[in-house]
């Protein structure tokens, strides 16, 4: 119901998005290799990477350990590293993100934003907060998940985009360093995972539904203009020359909410990290 008004209300505001358009599928990139599966580190080796001052590293390797004997960490990271079913797949939205901006496409109404189901990853939100490309920077549910990795970047001779990347990684890693080390100083152990998706449409509850109530509530969506966060919808012709989304959801949860929704599209099922972000 939530979608179906939110497209009502989408076509009333942009009809021209409706007259002529086309979904297109981006192709996804293939997954990487098992990154650490050579390297093996163990926990000592994690901390020896992060950090340069020899002082700093005892004090963090000593944290590091005793949450390693209360959380049965270094079985983990061993069994995660040589998983040869750990293979980082670049994620939906910079996958749109990386083809408007490698291929300098146009946004409707210079409206620089991924539309996406749900909140964007811990990493995902990184990797848009840091990119030069000025897209809008989208919410964050702060789920980390280890199969992540950023778009790559398939021509040597385009240096320009290289050095972009490697930009918008190193300000990552200073962002995320600074977590991680947090959380290893304050002993602080792995989060319950929260929900990822905040749709809501999986809650909604029809059973007393009538016609009528139905009616009405489509009559009066309420849906923010462009400049808002709640609702814009993208389109796409056929030469892809522009794109725009909106999506997301709010209110209380019921107990029929799915907290776990698609995730099982990289199967990362098996959890994941709670980490900060705005």
């Amino acid at each position: 119901m939530k979608a179906t008004k939110i497209l009502i209300s989408a076509s009333q505001r942009l009809p021209h998005l409706f007259d002529d358009f086309k979904v297109v599928r981006a192709s996804s990139p293939p997954p990487s290799l098992p990154p650490l599966k050579e390297r093996n580190p163990g926990l000592a080796d994690v901390v020896g990477r992060m950090l340069s001052n020899p002082a700093e590293i005892d004090n963090y390797r000593h944290a590091l350990q005793e949450l390693d004997y209360k959380y049965n960490l270094s079985p983990q990271l061993q069994e995660a590293c040589i998983d040869p079913n750990w293979k980082p797949r670049v994620h939906a939205e910079l996958i749109l993100l990386d083809l408007f901006w490698t291929r300098k496409l146009d946004f409707v109404e210079g409206d620089r934003y991924i539309g996406c189901s749900k909140p964007a990853c811990y990493c995902c939100y990184h990797y848009i907060k840091f990119h030069p490309g000025r897209f809008v920077i989208p919410s964050c549910h702060n789920n980390s998940w280890p199969k992540w990795k950023p778009p790559e970047i398939y021509d040597p001779a385009n240096q320009l985009l290289i050095k972009s990347r490697e930009d918008i990684l190193n300000a990552m890693i200073k962002d995320m360093r600074t977590d991680a080390l947090t959380q290893i100083m304050d002993r602080r152990g792995p989060n319950r995972k929260p929900p990822d998706s905040s749709t809501e449409i999986s809650s909604v509850r029809l059973e007393n539904l009538h016609l009528s109530e139905f009616e009405t509530q489509i009559d009066e969506p309420e849906v923010n203009d462009s400049s808002g966060n709640e609702a814009e919808l993208g389109s796409e012709n056929e030469q892809a020359e522009s794109f725009s989304g909106r999506a997301s959801g709010t209110g209380s949860e019921s107990e029929h909410q799915l907290e776990n929704e698609d995730e099982s599209d990289e199967d990362e099922n098996e959890g994941g990290v709670s980490l900060a972000c705005p």
